[in-house]
């Protein structure tokens, strides 16, 4: 049976913006995680959250400075950690 070449991809950023990840920050993460087809989540620690779901990055509790990793799997895994990476180096576009 063939499947679809499916990657995995990850990548380290730090929460940078004051308030850390809050509700809207992670409403703009879910956003663009929802453009992709790849499974991607949120590492902190032993803790991993589903990048489709604000509640689910909230309960990470990541606050500024905090290192979190961004990790994928699927067709799009690349472009998928690449996109939150930016969003989040880019301080959710909020300072």
């Amino acid at each position: 049976m063939n499947r679809p070449a499916s990657e995995i991809s990850s990548a380290e950023a730090v929460i940078q913006n004051r308030l850390g990840l809050h509700a809207r920050a992670a409403a703009k993460l879910v956003r663009a995680a929802s453009e992709y087809q790849s499974d991607i989540r949120l590492v902190r620690g032993d803790e991993k959250a589903d990048a489709r779901s604000v509640l689910s990055l909230i309960s990470l509790g990541c606050a500024a400075g905090v290192r979190v990793t961004i990790e994928a799997e699927g067709a799009d895994a690349a472009r998928a950690v690449n996109a939150l990476r930016n969003i989040i180096e880019a301080r959710f576009g909020e300072e």
